[in-house]
């Protein structure tokens, strides 16, 4: 008898001891041979035998098990008992007639029809005419109703829009020639967000001294970083008070905020969210469905009830977890309830969106009955449809913006949020009441669109203005004009040392606030022109050029320019502006002759023709071509040149007055002609203004005017017209054509065809209809059953068989790793006993692999996808087959599954991959059947449904089904069979929570806006306790102070981020500054056109003020309003432009001129409340520019940003905000 089991054989090893010479190593050499020899093995018998299967038994055949019906009775139909054709009946001639197609009654399957449609040349039907005479109405009413109407007052290519762009184009016009005032109101959504943040915590208050602290702190740090300007180790803060309490004394608890609390949170509550969802899901959701099925709901309500059913009893499963969890216990007292309303609030705000938005399709729904009810020919036209549906919803979210707010608040009031209430009760006040009144203040706050300034030379050095910069202090010093050069002209490294600047320009300022600004423009621009002209003719070219009249009569070189020195603030001479006179010229070409003499007569004479006869030749290039030809020539032309060059200067210089303005006045029309150097707003074309706006006005109004007019008027109606009288001539021409072919042809000839053909073809009937089942019985589902539980098992046996089969070479290998390996040596897989081992490892998988391929094929039962998805079953049948598919698994698995698994992990394992419990074997039982068929399997046939049975050809059933399913006892399975009732697939999502629902700072990334949940954000931007404190300070302290610099921005994001543990290295800064010099041009970035259209943009949040104050006194006090930066979405664009050196042009923005110093890259989102940032995303940017746009004197700006925590440097951050240098 052929054992079953592998057996072992002895691995014998060849080793050649002759060839080792020394005794001591061929002993160990033995050792090691007889201990391999006790160790290692190999297969010498590896008998192959598959578990036990139905498909053993030869006369069953897997494929046999479903057999598809056949379709074709087509012949049988169309003849009668003695062969003869039959032909049409007089119901289906009145079919015919009146829809142009003809049903007839399946033999085969009854109940089922085949439905036959005529070619409609000859049969189209009254009711089909009459609906495309229907249809063809209201689309020739579409003309009138829909185009004609948009052509006259629509929004685009319209006359309304014709009318519009001609204004515009002639105020470009005019704009062109003489400039219009160009303002803008900036950052206008942004500013009103961060208006909305204050809002919601304006009134609360701090118990004890915690917030004066932080603001105390923060002061503190601010004034002694301003002062030192050094990089310091910074005091440990005062921690961030979290608790607050509001006017009525309620408590307002804001610990989810701290970073700390949140990261020791997290991991246990992702444990918890992912097993919170495990094992109940599939028998629930059945079991709701039914249940709310009893209560004859409509099917969208049935799957919405279902969802929130679903989703609570996931949510009421979290909040045990979390409170019954002992880590987050151990966080903090009432942590878990924190969380826990956390979390209600972001499922209770999202279920009131979903509830605002079913109102909405519910009352779309109605008007689109009543439409259709009430205009039969206009609701047709799907054009004219969408624009009434789209008004309507336009209407409801008009009317309906404050609802989201308004149910949010009530189902915050009936789960008794009051800390949530508080704050949505304050967000609602702010929408509704505040935000209009606030928006019309905001919105007149505007700033010109681009600053431009005039920059002309100072003539006289002793009228530059020099100020000396300390500790933050700028001061204006007298101006002392020194002989003596100087060598320290960069800021010195002493942070206790003055830095000083210099002034050399004197500035003039234009803006585009006012009308007629171009004109301005054209007279500073003449008068600056002129100053800089004549000085540079007048005294740079005549007097300090290479070819002045200096350079001509001066014996040494001189120094033209002068340089800041940084010991005292004295004007030295320039080293580096040398100018050489024809003297010194003169005098450097002898001087290169001398030293070309004396090093050829110094040089030994040791060449091939000897200095007698090279002297000669010598002199000659040396005092004639060298010295003496250089030296005509510069006698000569260089005095000439100086003269024409001097008195052409002075007399371009005496006449500018005269020609600059005709200058100025071609450089005008350049601009409007060619190229707009003071084009005010970024979206108007630069090249080609004038010829742009002229098109514009041509094109997109005249030429649109004229279009719109003929197209609404005489267009349109003809179009309409046409339509109308083709669309009654075809209904009548077809009427009389249809009577015609049914009275002379298909009444007297017509008879059931037996194929489709050009005159008919069939449209429906058995096999043809996308709706139709099969239905199977319970053997047939056991068996596949049976055949599942077989794969799974031969999927283990294999897995576990091949680990046997490797073992051989697996031991081997580990153990000359072991013995061999710290000797450096490899093994070698082409030879050697281990090369046979390979071998036979192969010879025996490939076997392996051969049966199991065999018996996967064997078990194959043949039905493809689309045929899977169809087979259903009826409802007494598919429980008792479920219950008895429970009981094959509950006994199939331990016996010839689990007992192959080695070790309890490896059965756990099982469970979990499978999202179960262990031991569900109902559920587990659902995954199999859903897999084997489809997903939909559960869902049992009912009467109305069309289904063909699936037949089963198999000789013998390989299990006793029907006595297998009668012995099963009614206490066997205690809970409901898991059988969808409904033909409906509804839409019942996994339960799931991300973690992020319980961090209040969280944001969404993107919104919709035509949404109706467009003003609720969701959580609420609640701001920080470190802002928070400050405002509370600002607000109950006389001494208030300003946190827009970036010193306070970095102190008070770092805060955010860190906690209550704060030092040096927790803060990084990212600078952007232009430092102020001698030469610099500031510019300022031009308004976007975002800032334009009002679309968010950076700008920072007021702070130190009550709202109610600072809408009173919003413009009148810009320099002394307190700000809280707000982490700006998208990087502010800087720009520096110069139309000459003398003239700098200034586009202004919410922000002074910078100059970027990238320390990172931050990244932004778009959140809901332009003001997720602040509210707990410490890897945005942070921007400290001012709302109304007005820079510094110095024209210096910072921005700063979080960084990592080598990138602070506090003395750069003071450098670059007060105007000096590092």
């Amino acid at each position: 008898m052929t054992s079953r089991e592998p057996v072992r054989g002895k691995l014998d090893l060849e080793i050649k001891l002759d060839t080792v010479s020394n005794g001591n190593v061929r002993e160990v050499i033995e050792k090691i041979q007889s201990v391999a020899e006790k160790v290692l093995f190999h297969w010498r018998s590896f008998p192959i035998h598959l578990p036990a299967s139905v498909v053993d038994n030869k006369t069953v055949f897997v494929k046999n098990l479903f057999k598809l019906p056949t379709f074709d009775e087509l012949d049988a139909l169309t003849t009668d008992c003695k062969g003869n054709p039959k032909f049409l009946s007089h119901n289906q001639l009145q079919s015919i007639k009146r829809k142009g197609q003809f049903n007839v009654p399946s033999v085969n399957f009854p109940g089922q029809i085949h439905v036959w449609k005529l070619n409609t040349f000859f049969q189209k039907g009254i009711d089909t005419a009459r609906e495309e005479y229907l249809d063809g109405l209201a689309f020739a009413l579409r003309f009138f109703v829909v185009f004609a109407p948009r052509l006259l007052i629509g929004d685009t290519l319209s006359v309304k829009d014709s009318l519009r762009s001609i204004k515009t184009d002639l105020f470009e016009l005019l704009d062109l020639l003489v400039g219009l005032g160009k303002v803008y109101a900036p950052n206008l959504e942004r500013r009103i967000q961060e208006e909305r943040c204050k809002f919601l915590v304006a009134e609360l208050k701090c118990k004890g001294d915690g917030a004066k602290e932080v603001g105390r702190y923060v002061r503190n740090q601010a004034n002694k970083a301003m002062r030192e300007k050094v990089t310091m180790a910074m005091e440990r803060p005062p921690p961030i008070p979290y608790r607050f309490t509001t006017p009525v004394s309620l408590d307002v608890d804001l610990r989810l905020f701290d970073r700390d609390i949140f990261r020791k949170v997290g991991p246990p509550l992702a444990r918890i969210l992912e097993k919170s969802g495990r094992g109940w899901f599939l028998s629930f959701r059945e079991k709701v469905i039914a249940e709310l099925r009893t209560r004859k709901m409509m099917e969208n309500e049935i799957e919405m009830e279902a969802n929130i059913m679903v989703m609570d009893e996931y949510l009421k499963r979290v909040y045990n977890a979390i409170r019954s969890c002992d880590e987050i216990q151990t966080v903090g007292p009432d942590i878990d309830r924190l969380l826990i309303e956390q979390a209600q609030l972001y499922i209770l705000m999202h279920r009131a969106v979903d509830t605002v938005a079913l109102k909405m399709d519910a009352v779309l729904r109605d008007i689109k009955k009543f439409l259709v009810g009430n205009y039969p020919i206009l609701s047709r036209d799907p054009v004219w449809m969408k624009v009434q549906m789209e008004k309507a919803q336009a209407k409801f979210c008009e009317e309906n913006r404050w609802l989201p707010h308004e149910i949010s608040l009530e189902l915050f009031k009936q789960h008794f949020l009051k800390q949530h209430t508080y704050f949505i009760s304050r967000d609602l006040a702010f929408m509704r009441d505040t935000e209009p009144v606030l928006r019309k203040e905001l919105e007149a706050d505007k700033i010109p669109c681009r600053v431009f300034e005039w920059k002309s030379r100072i003539w006289k050095p002793e009228n530059y203005v020099i100020t000396r910069c300390l500790h933050g202090q700028t001061e204006t010093i007298p101006t002392i004009v020194s002989r003596v050069s100087t060598t320290i002209t960069s800021p010195r490294s002493d942070p206790y040392h003055p830095v000083y600047n210099v002034k050399r320009m004197t500035t003039r300022v234009t803006t585009t606030r006012w009308p007629l600004w171009r004109l301005t423009n054209l007279i500073l621009r003449t008068v600056t022109w002129i100053l800089n002209v004549m000085y540079f003719l007048g005294y740079i070219v005549p007097w300090c050029s290479p070819l002045s009249i200096q350079a001509l009569i001066s014996k040494r070189p001189f120094l033209c320019d002068l340089e800041l020195s940084q010991v005292n603030g004295t004007l030295c001479p320039k080293k580096s502006s040398v100018t050489l006179t024809l003297i010194s010229r003169l005098i450097g070409i002898w001087r290169r002759v001398a030293k070309a003499r004396t090093r050829f007569e110094s040089q030994p004479d040791t060449g091939f023709l000897g200095k007698g006869c090279n002297r000669f030749l010598n002199r000659l290039w040396n005092y004639v071509f060298k010295g003496g030809l250089p030296s005509l020539l510069l006698l000569v032309f260089f005095p000439l040149g100086s003269i024409v060059v001097c008195l052409l200067s002075l007399v371009l210089a005496a006449t500018a007055p005269v020609w600059m303005p005709l200058v100025v006045l071609v450089f005008h029309l350049l601009c409007v002609t060619t190229y707009d150097f003071d084009c005010p707003v970024p979206d108007r074309p630069r090249v080609g203004p004038l010829f742009f706006t002229v098109a514009s006005l041509l094109v997109q109004g005249i030429l649109q005017l004229i279009f719109c007019i003929m197209g609404a008027l005489i267009v349109c109606p003809v179009i309409s017209t046409f339509i109308t009288l083709w669309t009654v001539c075809n209904y009548a021409v077809r009427l009389g054509w249809d009577s015609l072919m049914f009275y002379s042809l298909i009444k007297p000839k017509g008879r059931l065809p037996s194929g489709n053909s050009w005159i008919v073809k069939r449209i429906m009937g058995p096999g043809l209809a996308p709706d139709f089942f099969f239905e199977i019985c319970a053997e047939q589902a056991l068996i596949a059953f049976q055949i599942r539980l077989e794969l799974e098992e031969l999927n283990i046996f294999y897995q576990k068989t091949n680990q046997l089969i490797t073992q051989p070479q697996t031991e081997f290998k580990l153990f000359f790793q072991a013995c061999f390996q710290p000797f450096s040596a490899k093994l070698v897989e082409t030879e050697g006993r281990y090369s046979d081992l390979i071998r036979e490892t192969v010879a025996i998988r490939t076997s392996l692999e051969d049966k199991v391929m065999k018996r996967r094929r064997e078990l194959e039962t043949g039905l493809n996808v689309s045929t899977r998805s169809r087979i259903r079953m009826r409802k007494p049948q598919l429980e008792r087959t479920l219950l008895a598919a429970c009981k094959m698994a509950q006994s199939f698995y331990p016996e010839r599954i689990f007992s192959r698994m080695v070790s309890a992990e490896e059965i756990r394992t099982f469970w979990e991959s499978r999202g179960l419990d262990p031991d569900d074997w109902m559920n587990l039982c659902i995954l199999l059947m859903c897999e084997i068929f489809c997903q939909d399997f559960l869902t049992p046939l009912e009467d109305g449904d069309v289904y063909f049975n699936l037949q089963m050809t198999m000789k013998g059933s390989p299990i006793p089904t029907d006595m297998f399913i009668s012995s099963i006892e009614d206490e066997f399975w205690a809970g409901d069979v898991p059988v969808t009732m409904s033909k409906v697939k509804y839409q019942i999502h996994s339960p799931f929570l991300d973690i992020s629902a319980f961090n209040p700072m969280t944001r969404s990334p993107y919104i919709v806006e035509d949404n109706i949940s467009i003003h609720l954000p969701i959580p609420l931007p609640i701001l920080h306790p470190a802002y928070i404190s400050v405002i509370i300070h600002n607000r109950e302290t006389d001494n208030p102070f300003t946190v827009d610099n970036p010193i306070c921005q970095a102190i008070l994001k770092a805060l955010q981020d860190s906690g209550p543990m704060l030092n040096q290295d927790c803060i990084s800064l990212d600078i952007e500054s232009s430092l102020s010099s001698s030469e610099d041009t500031n510019a300022r970035s031009t308004p976007t056109r975002e800032d334009v259209i009002g679309i968010d943009s950076p700008s920072p949040l007021s702070l130190g003020q009550p709202l109610q104050q600072q809408h009173t006194h919003l413009h009148s006090q810009r320099s002394q309003s307190q700000h809280i930066p707000i982490p700006s979405p998208i990087p502010i664009p800087t720009a520096a432009a110069s139309a000459s050196p003398s003239i700098t042009h200034q586009f202004p923005s919410s922000s002074s001129p910078v100059r970027q110093l990238p320390l990172h890259k931050s990244r932004h989102r778009r959140t809901s409340g332009s003001s997720g940032d602040i509210l707990g995303h410490s890897s945005s940017s942070m921007s400290g520019n001012n709302i109304h746009g007005s820079g510094n004197n110095n024209g210096h700006s910072s921005k700063a940003s979080l960084a990592s925590p080598e990138e602070i440097n506090l003395e750069e951050v003071v450098l670059a905000t007060y105007g000096t240098s590092v």
